[in-house]
């Protein structure tokens, strides 16, 4: 597991607009213009292969007459997270490698329904929900990461001074079973308090989340850098900060349908390419204006969150060559899972991460 955040995290968690700088879970950005835009020349410094900027020879994923494959990628709700995504669509970098992607805002569990059906080509959501579909009967595998570690805070009212203090309170995150819910656990058993504390759901949003902690309808609350931030300045106290807690815990993963990778390899390879090289481009500081500049078109976040969220997220993405899915990361998810069948299973069930390495190459 990579331990490379930066102090400044203290305080942050992943990002979601909140407070009066709020995004209406029902927002979803403008798509962009892949075909229309032009890498940046600074991004010598990524790794070769997939993870260059440099454009892909993957023409084979175009129809006969040269047109981009359009494919549906979604993710589960606005967060500096997702950024290597919104970066691949607006640098051009899909659109080399012969894809239109189509991305869009569909919360939470409803991506694997959507994944299994066919709706969505590719999904963007928690390792959890990943490890349970499959346990449940999916047939979905991660093929990237987007994040290891959790990278969520726990806030807290300010009467609430240590973990132990919230004995009989209740912690809210977006809805069970997701990412925040696993966080939340994670953190409850750390500290040896998984029964005595209540996990809710509130809201099914970060936004929602926050706003239950603003009404004091929970003692405490799993968010994300920029809702961290709102909280702070709101007076509320952060009780556990996930990074420097120092337990893999993997965010969120890319992931397909195993029948679809079957059928489409290439459009797979191809989007693997794309991301890859989103990634490489967000983590060269050189490239901060057009990560922040893709960052803020899907967040709509302010100038002063943007830059929370790009400080908190560049020690991701600059820490780590690759997005490959750690496997520890998904481990701890499975001690987390309701599914009896979870005790039993191995990471490797679930990841693949062979498809991105090979891209690499």
């Amino acid at each position: 597991m990579k331990r490379c955040l930066v102090p400044m995290l203290l305080s942050l968690t992943v990002l979601s607009a909140c407070g009066g700088a709020a995004v209406p879970a029902s927002s979803t950005p403008a798509a962009a213009s892949p075909a229309a835009s032009k890498p940046a020349a600074s991004t010598s410094a990524a790794a070769g292969g997939a993870a260059s900027a440099k454009p892909a020879a993957s023409s084979s994923t175009a129809n006969a007459a040269g047109k981009l494959v359009t494919v549906q990628a979604a993710y589960p709700q606005i967060s500096a997270v997702h950024t290597p995504m919104y970066v691949a669509k607006e640098q051009g970098f899909y659109a080399q490698n012969g894809l239109d992607v189509q991305l869009k805002i569909v919360q939470g569990p409803a991506e694997t329904a959507s994944l299994i059906s066919g709706e969505l080509q590719f999904g963007d959501f928690g390792g959890n929900e990943l490890t349970d579909a499959d346990l449940g009967g999916a047939n979905l595998v991660g093929i990237a990461t987007l994040a290891d570690v959790p990278v969520f805070s726990l806030y807290a009212d300010k009467k609430y001074k240590t973990m132990n203090d919230l004995v009989g309170q209740s912690i809210g995150v977006t809805a069970l079973g997701t990412t925040t819910s696993a966080t939340a656990e994670l953190f409850l058993k750390h500290f040896g308090l998984q029964d005595k504390v209540k996990i809710v759901g509130s809201g099914g949003t970060t936004e929602g989340i926050l706003a239950a902690l603003t009404k004091g309808l929970v003692a405490a609350a799993i968010v994300n850098p920029a809702s961290a931030e709102q909280a702070k300045r709101q007076g509320f106290i952060e009780l556990v900060n996930g990074v420097t807690l120092g337990v893999p815990l993997n965010y969120d993963v890319i992931a397909v349908s195993r029948d679809y990778l079957k059928a489409h390899p290439d459009q797979v390879n191809a989007f693997l390419k794309g991301y890859a090289q989103g990634w490489a481009y967000s983590g060269d500081s050189a490239n901060k204006a057009g990560t922040m500049a893709a960052m803020q078109k899907y967040s709509k976040f302010p100038n002063d969150l943007a830059e929370i969220s790009y400080q908190s997220m560049l020690p991701v993405w600059s820490g780590k060559k690759l997005p490959t899915v750690d496997p520890e990361g998904i481990a701890n998810v499975l001690t987390f899972s309701k599914n009896p069948k979870a005790k039993d299973a191995k990471p490797e069930q679930f990841i693949d991460n062979s498809l991105l390495e090979a891209v690499a190459r």
